[in-house]
């Protein structure tokens, strides 16, 4: 080989290598960029995650208390029937008190 193509030759591998590195710069931008992100995201999922917990605690608590309250609800439904079936029997007994105080009354007339 001659000077001048071994010249050549090497000017091009030189034009590569710079070209290589170019591009190698150019993917680490884009790999710190992307790396940026996984690092927001997983930030995020963290966030969500938290809030998720949060959430999942908040219901269960919920849960409890309406479970707890469940059989006083009942008692009360109970009490209120109950109550409403003496209601009714002191108004069929107090409809006898009136039948026979009027009748009194109409007897003394």
């Amino acid at each position: 080989m001659d000077n001048e193509k071994i010249q050549r030759q090497m000017e091009f591998i030189i034009d590569q290598q710079a070209k290589f590195v170019v591009d190698i710069a150019k993917l680490d931008e884009r790999l710190d960029r992307v790396d940026g992100q996984i690092e927001r995201n997983n930030q995020t999922i963290e966030r969500a995650t938290q809030h998720i917990l949060d959430l999942t605690d908040a219901m269960l608590s919920l849960t409890a208390f309406a479970q707890k309250h469940e059989g006083g609800i009942a008692d009360l439904v109970k009490q209120s029937k109950e109550t409403d079936a003496k209601l009714k029997e002191t108004d069929e007994r107090l409809n006898v008190l009136i039948s026979i105080v009027e009748s009194s009354i109409g007897r003394k007339n």
